[in-house]
């Protein structure tokens, strides 16, 4: 039991030794640190509360529903030739026939719908 308590200890002491740091940054430089803090300067006063949040306001408030259904199935569209590829990549072609057919099924019949045939 004093030979657990010991090696316990022991081990604590040295893990304790390795989560201290020293005291100065050695070698850590930004060469851009200027440009970076400028630019979320920028982001975070001009760009986010004049352009930004005016745009998603207004598709929140004056964009119909079923438009912004239509924009996001037709986005999520583009998404499923790549996680096609990515299944067979995977040696699984099973899920990548079924992404191939929804990816054909919501390109041919979505245009006409303006709905996800098949949705996941």
């Amino acid at each position: 039991m004093k030979l657990r308590l010991s090696a316990l200890a022991l081990g604590t002491t040295l893990l304790v030794g390795c989560a201290s740091s020293g005291t100065e940054q050695q070698g850590r430089s930004d060469p851009f640190e200027g440009f970076n803090r400028t630019m979320y300067n920028f982001n975070f006063n001009v760009l986010d509360p004049y352009v930004v949040r005016p745009v998603a306001v207004a598709w929140r408030d004056y964009v119909p529903q079923p438009a912004r259904n239509g924009l996001s199935n037709f986005t999520g569209n583009l998404e499923e030739p790549a996680i096609m590829v990515n299944y067979f990549l995977q040696g699984d072609p099973y899920q990548g026939m079924v992404h191939f057919t929804r990816f054909f099924l919501n390109t041919l019949l979505g245009c006409l719908l303006c709905t996800s045939p098949s949705p996941r």
